[in-house]
């Protein structure tokens, strides 16, 4: 999606595009997955998202803001259907 709207993470903007095509808007919140800090997770922070990082070893001793760290996908799904 980034590369067809000519916006990349972590501009906003693009944030905005993708709930849009959700039907929905930043201001309903919701979550974003990801494992790259800076485009992912920072990204996500500025739109108003809760934020779930993969950790995959590639950002070591880096501080992060996210709300939750896990090593897989299917923790983040945990995490999300529990609603934390």
């Amino acid at each position: 999606m980034a590369g067809a709207e000519g916006i990349r993470k972590p501009e906003l903007d693009l944030f905005r595009i993708a709930a849009q095509r959700c039907g929905a808007t930043l201001a309903e919140g919701g979550w974003m997955v990801g494992d790259n800090l800076i485009a992912d997770i920072q990204g996500a922070r500025t739109a108003g998202l809760r934020t779930i990082w993969i950790d995959r070893g590639t950002w070591p001793d880096e501080e992060h803001q996210a709300d939750h760290v896990v090593t897989d996908v299917s923790e983040a799904m945990a995490i999300m259907r529990g609603g934390q």
